[in-house]
Parts: C-alpha cells; structure tokens; sequence
C-alpha cells in the first residue's frame, strides 16, 4: 500500500467517523423511544468499527481501479461515499477550528478551580459495584477526580442589592453504584465548605432508583438561603419520575419543572423556572412578566437556550451533554447529545439577555473522563448599573 493509498483511506475513515458521531450526537438530542436510541448507538458503534476494515479490506481485495489508484474511474457510488466523507472532513475542521477559538462568555469576569482527586481521598472505597466498574478504572480516567469551579459574570438585569448572588450548580449525578455512595457524600462535603444563596440540580440524578436511599446524605445535605431547586432528565424519566420528585420534595428540594416559583428577595422579584422538555411535560409559563423580574430557568438540555432568549431569561443553567467526556487535543469534544452537536457540550455563553452555563455534571452512564474532569460549579452574579429589559 502506498503512501498516497493509506492517506486516501486515513482521510474517508476520519470523515466518515465525524458524520456517524455528528449524527448519533443529534439523534440522542431527541425525545426517542429508548429502545431505538439504543439500537441506533449499537449501528453507530458497529459501522464505526467495520467502515474502516471495509476501506481496507476494498484495497486489497476489491476492484482493479481502487488497488491501482486509479481514482479517474472511480464510480459514481465511490464518488458519493468519498464525497460524504469530504463533508466529514470539513465539519470536523470546523468543529477544530471553534474550539480553538472557544472563549467563555463575554459577561464572565474573573473564574478560578480547584481539583479534589477523591480516587486518592476515598482509595477503593470511592467505587461500588455497579455497572461498568472496569470503566472506572481504566488508565487516566478522570471520573474521580472533581472540578470545584468557581464563576464571576456581570448580570446587566441583577438587581443593585443582590450584587453578588451565589448559585451551586449541579448536574448529572447519574447514580447507579458504580461509583460509591461515600464518593457522592464526598463531594457533597466538599460543596458544603460553602455557602450559597440559591442551590440547584439540572437533572439526570439517577441510572438506578433503587438508590433513593442515597438522597438524605448527599443532596439532602445542601442547603441555600433562599433555597434548594431541581428538575429531572431524560435518564429520570426512564427511572420513576414521581417516585424521585417525591424523594427530593421531602428532602426540602423545590420542583419546578414546567412551573415558574416567584420569590422575593430583598425587595425585588426573583422567577425560578424550569423545563424537562424534550423528555417530559411542559415548558413553564414564562410569557409577559415585567421587566425588573430577574428570571432563572433550569433545562436539562442547553437546547432550549434559544426559547429562553425570547422569553427573557436572565441565567440558563444545563447539564447534559457531559463536557463531551472525552477531550480530544486539538479537535475537542466527541460525544455530546444535543441538536448542536458538541457546542454547548459545558461552558458559558451569552446572548442577550440570557447567560447560559453548561455543567460538565458529575458522572455519566458510561464512567469515563478523559481530559474532562467532573465538576460542581459556583455562579457569582454581579450587578452593573446599566439595566436592561
């Protein structure tokens, strides 16, 4: 095989690769019967691994024209299949390309991490013996070791006298028992060194709601001054979402998926709202409101940050799609289970009036960080004088 042959066939895997995960990525961004969702990501998985042995097994074994490199009498078939994989070429290097040039958002003003390593804290006892375990433990998986993140953004709506409001963020926590429940208590310590004026969790708490019990001694223990506030996510819904709405209400916890909970704090009005959409009910009834209403939604997804633009929410708050997992060098996230592909994978965004902050989560289905720490994320908002509406 020659070294223009290997290159061709290096080239159509490459671009093949990124179209079945740009596809399998969108895919998983809908509200999908469970059962075809998993179907589709076993073809992904399979087609990935046969499309290359295909290439060279066409080489070796196929037409005259492909061993001799005699592109000119390509087939209009091949020609579709390598014009397909061209595509792939370029998204990818478009994807390359804007996560080089990623910048926070354009409000954040000052950001600062720690990393606490509960694989060496905790030692074996930050493992159960859930699904996956050997995932867990491969080399350089990340998924014990946490991200305490710490965000400044100045919020043009933000009311004088709330200048810097707090919010602990936190998402995906996918309990299943492969990680411990002395793992999750951990980390809910670590959160508690704090305090907070709002706490909120933006869905996918569980993988295995026999673990309801799991609840008092890790979430139950956070506490903010005006409050604690959730809703669930896709894998909830596969759970048994009214048995875990009524774990988390008796803990002290405010659901407030598909609703809008009107506080007032220091004088001025505070809209917590929050939608489960695709997966579940409705978005809340954010039309109208007036203009010195400060509005938080929590969404699962960041794919609704467009309808929170146009129903002026001031901070969006998501989970999700995981940070993308795996971290690429150069070419970033992989998998993230949006519409947009790997864009909002984790980060911050802002589009007036909305600023969107995307949680890398805690943990995932499938146990694996590399190059992607888990993290639990600390909003500061700052007011300006300037208000808008």
């Amino acid at each position: 095989m020659s070294i223009t042959s290997l290159g061709v066939l290096v080239l159509l895997a490459i671009g093949h690769a990124e179209l079945q995960v740009a596809a399998i990525n969108r895919i998983h961004g809908l509200a999908w019967p469970d059962w075809v969702l998993t179907t589709t990501r076993r073809l992904h998985d399979f087609v990935m691994v046969s499309f290359p042995i295909g290439l060279v097994a066409a080489h070796w074994l196929g037409p005259e024209w492909f061993r001799d490199e005699r592109w000119e009498e390509t087939p209009l078939g091949w020609q579709v299949v390598a014009g397909l994989c061209g595509l792939g070429l370029i998204s990818l290097t478009v994807s390359a390309i804007r996560w080089q040039l990623r910048r926070p958002a354009s409000t954040q003003i000052a950001a600062s991490s720690r990393i606490v390593d509960f694989r060496k804290q905790l030692g074996p006892r930050s493992l159960g013996n859930g699904p996956r375990r050997w995932i867990a433990q491969l080399p350089w998986n990340e998924v014990r070791q946490v991200e305490f993140q710490e965000q400044h953004f100045h919020c043009p709506h933000l009311p004088s006298t709330w200048d810097q409001l707090s919010i602990l963020h936190l998402s995906d926590f996918h309990l299943m028992g492969t990680l411990s429940r002395e793992f999750f208590q951990a980390v809910c310590v670590e959160a508690n060194r704090e305090t907070y004026d709002l706490v909120v969790f933006t869905g996918d708490l569980f993988d295995d709601d026999s673990l309801r019990n799991w609840l008092p001694e890790t979430l139950g223990t956070l506490r903010g001054k005006l409050g604690q506030f959730y809703i669930l996510g896709n894998h909830d819904e596969r759970q048994d979402p009214v048995a875990i709405r009524d774990a988390m209400n008796k803990l002290g916890w405010e659901d407030v998926s598909g609703r809008v909970l009107a506080l007032d704090y220091k004088g001025h009005p505070l809209e917590i709202a929050g939608t489960e959409r695709p997966w579940m009910g409705v978005h809340p009834p954010l039309n109208g409101g007036v203009c010195s209403t400060f509005r938080v939604l929590l969404s699962h997804t960041p794919d609704q940050y467009r309808w929170a633009q146009r129903h002026r929410v001031d901070v969006m708050l998501s989970g999700h799609n995981h940070g993308g997992q795996v971290v690429l060098p150069i070419f970033g996230p992989v998998y993230a289970p949006s519409l947009y592909g790997v864009k909002y994978s984790a980060g911050s965004w802002y589009r007036e009036p909305t600023l969107l902050s995307v949680s890398p989560g805690l943990s995932g289905e499938i146990p694996l960080r590399w190059n992607c720490r888990p993290a639990i994320t600390k909003l500061v908002l700052h007011s300006t004088t300037k208000k808008t509406c």
